[in-house]
């Protein structure tokens, strides 16, 4: 990267930078595998991958199978505990609402 031709404001794009090359760095080959076959971007698929194995008390650069599986299962359930949890907000939400029992047309 030339930041020679990078303006004011720049900095944060330089860190982003180096925190991907970070992350790359202490990928294992399985995250990489994996990353290359969801058929999406490897970087970024990579950077998301190697945070959910971080978040679940795992080493990247070490990561077996079994390591993975369970990262992605306790990412998994995280996901749908929020979901739930917004969808019950939104339905608590939708009976607190009052409703007209006089409709005219």
């Amino acid at each position: 990267m030339d930041v020679s031709k990078l303006g004011p404001g720049s900095h944060s794009e330089i860190s982003v930078d180096q925190e991907e090359s970070k992350i790359m760095e202490q990928s294992s080959d399985l995250l990489v595998e994996v990353a290359s076959l969801t058929g999406l971007p490897v970087e970024w698929v990579q950077t998301e991958l190697t945070q959910i194995v971080k978040s679940s008390g795992h080493a990247p650069e070490q990561l077996t199978l079994e390591e993975l599986r369970a990262s992605m299962l306790a990412y998994l359930e995280e996901m749908n505990r929020e979901l739930m949890a917004q969808e019950q907000a939104d339905l608590d939400f939708l009976e607190s609402m009052p409703m007209s029992s006089d409709i005219s047309h």
